[in-house]
């Protein structure tokens, strides 16, 4: 895949979560009790085994420009 930034191939891998999903919340949206997400978009797999499999979704980086891009 090539960078829509700077046109230079990126390359494929994982973003690795630990415990918990990881998740995107928009910066004008504030933590819950500093530690409560919500108004959030879930990022990653969604699957039984969660506890014995670390949550990942799939990216792609650039390190040409430093940009991370990944379906949701």
């Amino acid at each position: 895949m090539k960078c829509p930034y700077c046109d230079v191939e990126m390359k494929p891998g994982n973003v690795f979560g630990s415990d918990f999903r990881l998740k995107w919340m928009p910066e004008d949206k504030k933590l819950l009790l500093d530690f409560w997400v919500h108004h959030s978009i879930k990022l990653g797999e969604n699957n039984l085994l969660g506890l014995l499999r670390r949550r990942r979704f799939k990216a792609f980086v650039c390190t040409n420009c430093k940009k991370l891009i990944a379906d949701i």
